[in-house]
C-alpha cells in the first residue's frame, strides 16, 4: 500500500474519537456561520507542547477511573481540547468521550474479525510502527513522549499503539472493503465500515 493511502487510513483513525470536548462557554461563542470564521491553529513550542501533556496527563490522573485505556482516551481528549485553546472542558463529557472511544475500537476489531474475517496481530503493529512512525521525527509528538518520559520510539510502542493497531486494520480491511463497495477512495471505505459497526451494534 503506498503512502498516500495509508496516511488517509491513519488520519481517518487519528481523528476517530479525538475530537476536542467544547466547554459550554465556548459552544455559546461560537458564530452561527462558521464558514465566515477566520480559524487559525496557533503554533506552540516544543516546550509549550510538553507541558499541555504533562497537564492532560495530570487532569486525566486526577479522575481516579484505574483503566488504562479509558484515562489514555481522557489524556488526548484534554490535551486536544488546551491544544485548541479551551481550558474549561465537562469533565462528565471527557469520561464519557472516552469510554465510548475506547468501545468503538474494541467494536471496530470484533466486527472486523466477525464478518471480514480480518484481525491484527502484535507482530504486523510493530513493523508498521518500525517501518513508518519510529522514522518520523514530529516536534509535538516528541514533545508528548518527553512529558511521559519516554523516547519518541517508545511513545509510539505504547501510548499511540493502539491508533497504529487501527491503522494496520483499516489497511487489511480496505482490498475486502473494496470487494464489498463501488468506491475508491480509502477514507470512504473506512466510513462505510465504521457505519456497519456501528449499526451491528445498536
Amino acid at each position: 500500500m503506498n503512502k498516500r493511502i495509508a496516511y488517509a487510513i491513519f488520519s481517518a483513525v487519528l481523528l476517530s474519537g479525538c475530537q476536542s470536548v467544547k466547554s459550554e462557554e465556548a459552544k455559546a461563542g461560537e458564530p452561527e456561520n462558521k464558514d465566515q470564521a477566520v480559524m487559525k491553529e496557533k503554533e506552540y513550542t516544543f516546550e509549550e507542547y510538553k507541558e499541555m501533556f504533562q497537564v492532560s496527563v495530570s487532569e486525566a490522573e486526577a479522575f481516579g477511573v484505574h483503566d488504562e485505556g479509558v484515562e489514555k482516551w481522557m489524556t488526548r481528549i484534554i490535551y486536544q481540547s488546551k491544544r485548541n485553546g479551551n481550558d474549561n472542558v465537562n469533565e462528565e463529557m471527557v469520561l464519557e468521550q472516552a469510554k465510548e472511544s475506547v468501545q468503538q475500537q474494541k467494536d471496530w476489531k470484533s466486527y472486523a474479525k466477525e464478518t471480514y474475517d480480518v484481525q491484527v496481530m502484535e507482530e504486523e503493529v510493530d513493523r508498521y510502527i518500525e517501518e513508518g512512525p519510529d522514522q518520523m521525527e514530529v516536534m509535538e509528538q516528541q514533545a508528548a513522549a518527553e512529558a511521559l518520559g519516554m523516547t519518541s520510539v517508545e511513545f509510539n510502542h505504547s501510548f499511540d499503539r493502539d491508533h497504529y493497531e487501527m491503522a494496520v486494520l483499516f489497511e487489511k480491511l480496505i482490498p475486502k472493503l473494496r470487494e464489498e463497495y463501488d468506491e475508491s477512495s480509502p477514507g470512504n471505505l473506512i466510513e462505510r465500515f465504521k457505519k456497519e459497526a456501528e449499526k451491528d451494534n445498536e
